[in-house]
């Protein structure tokens, strides 16, 4: 009875991997048709969106040799945190939805859009970081009683 008991166990734990496996593989190809290449290459553009124009090829350069070793290690982090996030099931949809005409758009618009989204959001943060800091410092001064007394 022990022995079948952990022969169906070993077996369960086997199909567990088997499956997860799989999950991280269709993870693993997604990130392929995520065109790695451009995403390199629309980080570039945003890292050097407001360089002075003399320096931006030498720094968009310097952003690909230091980005283009890592990216392996990115993607495959990537793939795993997809498989940790997404049911089998889910990433075998987004890839069927890759594999269309809209799917391909999306793939080939969302490093632009991406960018685009991070310049706005970039601006945005800047503008608002004087009232952030403005408020932690009043939060800060009246836990350290060190308020300034109200004026009436």
């Amino acid at each position: 009875m022990k022995i079948a008991l952990i022969t169906l166990l070993a077996l369960g734990g086997a199909a567990t991997n088997a499956h997860a496996q799989e999950c991280l593989n269709t993870a693993r190809e997604l990130q392929k048709m995520m065109n790695p290449g451009d995403q390199l290459k629309a980080m570039q553009e945003s890292m050097t969106n407001g360089a002075p124009p003399e320096i931006k090829p030498v720094v968009k350069q310097v952003i690909g040799e230091v980005m283009a070793p890592i990216m392996p290690k990115l993607e495959d982090e990537a793939s795993k945190l997809m498989a940790k996030h997404f049911s089998c099931d889910e990433l075998a949809k987004i890839k069927a939805f890759y594999d269309t005409p809209e799917g391909q758009s999306m793939i080939s618009k969302m490093p632009a859009f991406m960018a685009d989204v991070s310049n706005f959001s970039q601006q945005e943060v800047m503008r608002a970081m004087p009232n952030i800091q403005r408020r932690v410092k009043e939060l800060m001064d009246e836990k350290n009683g060190t308020a300034p007394a109200v004026r009436r």
